[in-house]
C-alpha cells in the first residue's frame, strides 16, 4: 500500500523520492515546497470547515426552536 502512494505523491511533485543502491535498496523521501505550501493551504481550510460546522450547528438548533415555537 505504501509504494503506490509514495508513487503518486511523487507523480503530483508532493514529494522526491531518492534511492541508493545498497545491499537492500534504501529508499528516502522528502516534502517538496509544493507540499509545504499544500499544507499551509489545508490547515486553514481545515479551520474554516470546524468553524463553519459549529456555525452550521448553532445555526440548525436556532431553526429547530423556532420551528417547534411555531408549533405551539
Amino acid at each position: 500500500m505504501r509504494t503506490p502512494t509514495l508513487c503518486s505523491l511523487k507523480h503530483y511533485g508532493l514529494i522526491t523520492r531518492t534511492t541508493t543502491p545498497t545491499v537492500s535498496v534504501t529508499v528516502a523521501c522528502e516534502l517538496t515546497d509544493l507540499r509545504l505550501s499544500l499544507t499551509q493551504m489545508m490547515c486553514g481550510l481545515k479551520s474554516w470547515a470546524a468553524i463553519d460546522r459549529l456555525c452550521g450547528v448553532q445555526f440548525r438548533r436556532q431553526d429547530t426552536i423556532r420551528t417547534c415555537q411555531m408549533k405551539t
